[in-house]
């Protein structure tokens, strides 16, 4: 090589290897045609356009997701926590990456968002350490899923044993993400407080889509998040501000049964992957085009027997919703 062109070689080199450790530093953004969340095959491990960058495959870390609310109004608010915890990997540097089915996320310190909103990812992970705080914002009605990877790394620059990710999941070495279900309720309905969660730590939700207004024949209830193939009880009663009944001396601690269940319908949940919470019900109550109904108010609330059961008595409950017929 001509003398006068090995430190331009050298400085390319520097240059190309600085910009290849910014990109991870800085995370790198899921898209549908990059599933970072979704798919081992293209997640940290990397492959193609995000390079090696970490292990291949899924190893130790835990990765929490602490959600400040779960079921919304449209425009409504909530904060997100996202932490890995792998206590086998030196240091306290760690990146990770999250994106949406519905909604914005609003980025929190050191982090950043896609121009879309609907995935984010850390900034700078040589100062983020391994948790971060964001925010989601129900921009539509109806269910949203939050899928979440993160990583605890050592830092040295290399795909080594010393770099552990994972997927969002109850299960250690998951090779599929278990989604954090949120549920943005339409006008006309809200909720009156949080459920409890299932043996593998899934939160159900409770929503409708769609307003409670007379003569809507497509008016529906959704419950998302539920154990798969159980037997499930809708309660309902008339009238708004029930008090919550604490269910732990029924021996189901951190559930509250929020109506007086004047009123009950029995069903099965859907199929599934019970540790991803995959059970679901979808309730069409068409609503009669009745003048009358107008102002009146239901107190409901869904619940289910726990495939996996973490109480004494083994069945969890979704949030508890009001709903006012407009």
């Amino acid at each position: 090589m001509n003398k006068s062109l090995l430190p331009l070689a050298v400085l390319s080199v520097v240059l190309l290897f600085d910009a290849r450790v910014v990109s991870k530093s800085n995370g790198i953004l899921p898209t549908r045609s990059l599933p970072l969340t979704r798919d081992a095959a293209s997640s940290c491990g990397g492959n193609g356009s995000t390079g090696s960058c970490h292990r291949i495959t899924p190893f130790l870390t835990q990765v929490s997701v602490a959600v400040g609310q779960r079921v919304l109004n449209v425009n409504g608010t909530t904060s997100i926590d996202v932490k890995a915890t792998n206590p086998g990997v030196s240091g306290n540097r760690g990146g990770f990456c999250a994106d949406t089915t519905k909604g914005v996320l609003v980025p929190g310190t050191n982090t950043r968002i896609s121009s879309g909103g609907d995935a984010i990812t850390h900034r700078n992970s040589f100062r983020t350490g391994r948790s971060w705080t964001f925010n989601y914002k129900g921009t539509a009605a109806g269910l949203a899923e939050l899928f979440v990877v993160a990583n605890a790394v050592n830092g040295n620059g290399r795909a080594d044993g010393g770099d552990d990710w994972a997927f969002h999941s109850s299960k250690l070495l998951a090779s599929k993400p278990t989604p954090v279900r949120l549920f943005v309720n339409a006008t006309g309905v809200k909720t009156t407080g949080p459920g409890c969660d299932d043996g593998h730590g899934n939160f159900s939700v409770l929503g409708a889509a769609t307003s409670p207004t007379t003569g809507n024949s497509n008016f529906t209830l959704e419950a998302h998040g539920l154990p798969t193939s159980a037997q499930f009880m809708l309660m309902l009663s008339i009238g708004g501000g029930v008090v919550p009944f604490d269910m732990g001396v029924m021996g189901a601690p951190d559930c509250f049964l929020r109506t007086t269940m004047q009123l009950t319908v029995n069903g099965t949940t859907g199929p599934g992957d019970a540790l991803r919470g995959e059970g679901k019900v979808v309730l069409p109550l068409p609503i009669p085009n009745d003048p009358n109904l107008k102002g009146l108010v239901l107190s409901l609330q869904l619940g289910a027997l726990d495939s996996k059961p973490k109480r004494n008595f083994p069945m969890v409950v979704t949030n508890g919703i009001e709903m006012t017929i407009l």
